[in-house]
């Protein structure tokens, strides 16, 4: 990934942002996402300096998007030019996988690692208002992972009517996220350099 960054980053002088951009969607994003729901659970000490390289890795593409040099913030960037944090892509995966199954849109082998709350008990516990049961213990398996993405989401986004609206809707909701970001760090030399 470094070696692409340096090859966009000598192309930045002949190509604007937007190219840049195009560029990081069809070269780089391919790459993150690929079997994202196998090795994406950045949970604990899990992958997490994987997780830490990538993102890093994120932050500069979006800084060459963006004309950045030095310093900066790369929440805002991030928002501005939809790009989500590598993180945030397994959490997707998870979120589109949970609506397939809702809607019933998944292959027989995958659907049997989840089941609806209602087909295993019809006490009013916490996830029976979301529907999908945790048929697992273990933090790192579909089984868990993907009732616990599902029931961080609002009824509107659940209830989508078609995959292409849940996707929007899931997404919009990280960039709003990082389009809030507001620094918190006192004496913070990318604000100071800023204001």
């Amino acid at each position: 990934m470094g070696r692409l960054l340096g090859v966009l980053g000598r192309a930045r002088a002949v190509l604007g942002g937007r190219s840049i951009l195009s560029l990081y969607n069809g070269l780089v994003l391919p790459h993150l996402q690929y079997c994202l729901m196998v090795w994406g659970d950045f949970q604990g000490a899990r992958n997490g300096t994987l997780a830490g390289s990538l993102l890093r890795y994120q932050k500069r593409f979006a800084g060459l998007v963006a004309g950045k040099r030095g310093l900066y913030h790369a929440d805002p960037l991030f928002a501005q030019f939809g790009m989500l944090k590598v993180g945030d892509l397994y959490r997707q995966q998870l979120r589109v996988h949970a609506w397939r199954f809702w809607n019933g849109l998944l292959p027989a082998g995958q659907a049997a690692m989840l089941d609806r709350t209602a087909n295993v008990h019809q006490y009013a516990t916490r996830s029976a208002r979301t529907g999908i049961a945790l048929t697992a213990r273990d933090h790192r398996v579909v089984g868990y992972r993907v009732p616990r993405e599902w029931a961080t989401l609002t009824e509107v986004q659940r209830g989508a009517g078609s995959l292409a609206a849940f996707k929007r809707q899931s997404r919009a909701g990280f960039l709003v996220g990082y389009g809030a970001f507001v620094c918190g760090m006192a004496g913070c030399r990318v604000c100071l350099s800023e204001g």
